[in-house]
């Protein structure tokens, strides 16, 4: 405890340092002493960081409480005031030699991400860290990084939504390994990586590394196209330190596109497709036979800026688990979700309300509403406050 005390009291000090860098740099004028952000600046690092607070609200009422709401990793808390995340990145990565990437994350949603390997019950987590070396188009990187799965991003403020898609939070978060990419021109990049596999910061004697690869392609500022996928022995079964873990190739082919259609509408879609071999269902009633599950998914998107402050931001979402070995239900789950976002003028925050409706072909969503039965729909809403440093 005194530990996440000291953890959690070194992030806000350092934030809140950091948003009363005005105030300092006016009295380090008068005084001739060059303040925090410029040394800085001199030295070619960059400093931000920002806090993620929520009120959310399920309409099926507060079922299981200490596991939240039925099919969410983050917003889980189903009727409650919140803080999510508070982050701390500190970068230096020049055009040439070396550089380095660290993120500290603060608050409930540190504990999802947390990598196999550290504690993921103390609400702190180094989401990034890694060394990178630059010469050319190239550049290669060594530590633990951010997957290359996915439209969404840990760090909500990039996302266009208040909660993640199942394609994100049912994919892996980062990997520890080596990554290398290569930019022969502004239009399309590759990159190549060896880790220890999904969400996994020690090996735990394992010999057994992830491959993962993705090519990009820009053939105009407006459009962004990529293919990634990530292949490797992963649990069929349980944890990775749980005794008589089975293993068995687990491949995840992923594509991200994106339009620009123009300075208001952004269109964007997310799809997926993953494969699990000796893989033994999650489910409830499902066969205790090892064999080879499917799923797959894909999560459309549109933003659209009303004024140069407001925005709403719609989503699709259609994730077909039939054999129940993601989400430990043989379902097929639909949702969409409505968000309407203002930001202040002149900052990076933003203040977002949410309405999400999700539903299965299965009863699979609890409920303390009604006869407290499980009940095949659920519906959110929520309230998210981003201060951005």
């Amino acid at each position: 405890m005194m530990r996440r005390k000291h953890y959690l009291g070194w992030m806000l000090a350092a934030l809140f340092s950091v948003a009363s860098v005005p105030d300092a740099a006016h009295a380090a004028e008068e005084s001739k002493i060059p303040t925090l952000s410029q040394v800085l600046d001199a030295s070619g690092v960059n400093l931000s960081g920002f806090i993620d607070t929520s009120a959310t609200y399920n309409w099926n009422g507060t079922p299981n409480f200490t596991s939240g709401t039925s099919s969410r990793a983050y917003d889980v808390q189903p009727n409650s005031f919140n803080v999510q995340m508070m982050e701390l990145a500190l970068t230096k990565e020049p055009t040439e030699g070396l550089g380095g990437v660290l993120v500290l994350n603060a608050g409930p949603d540190a504990n999802v991400d947390a990598s196999y390997g550290t504690s993921s019950t103390n609400e702190f987590d180094f989401q990034q860290a890694y060394v990178s070396y630059t010469t050319g188009g190239a550049k290669l990187i060594l530590g633990k990084f951010s997957t290359l799965i996915g439209a969404e991003v840990i760090e909500s403020p990039q996302n266009w939504n208040f909660s993640r898609s199942w394609g994100f939070e049912l994919g892996p978060y980062t990997h520890t390994g080596a990554r290398l990419t290569y930019a022969p021109t502004d239009k399309i990049g590759f990159t190549i990586g060896v880790n220890n596999g999904w969400d996994i910061f020690k090996a735990a004697g394992r010999k057994q590394k992830s491959l993962e690869a993705q090519v990009n392609y820009t053939p105009a500022d407006s459009v962004y196209l990529s293919l990634q996928a990530t292949s490797g022995s992963e649990p069929a079964q349980g944890g990775y330190a749980a005794a008589g873990t089975i293993y068995g190739n687990r491949t995840l082919v992923n594509t991200v596109d994106s339009w620009d259609v123009n300075d208001k509408v952004s269109l964007m879609v997310d799809a997926g497709y993953g494969t699990q071999k000796k893989a033994i269902s999650l489910a409830a009633g499902a066969p205790a036979t090892a064999k080879t599950v499917k799923w797959w998914y894909i999560t459309p998107y549109l933003n659209y800026h009303i004024t140069s402050q407001w925005r709403i931001a719609l989503r699709g979402q259609y994730f077909d688990d039939k054999d129940g070995f993601r989400t430990g239900v043989a379902q097929k789950l639909k949702a969409g979700t409505f968000t309407l976002a203002y930001a202040p003028s002149g900052t990076n925050s933003e203040i977002r309300a949410e309405y999400r409706y999700d539903k299965s072909n299965v009863k699979a969503f609890n409920s303390t509403k009604g006869n407290a039965l499980p009940k095949n729909s659920q519906s959110s809403a929520a309230l998210e406050f981003i201060y951005t440093m």
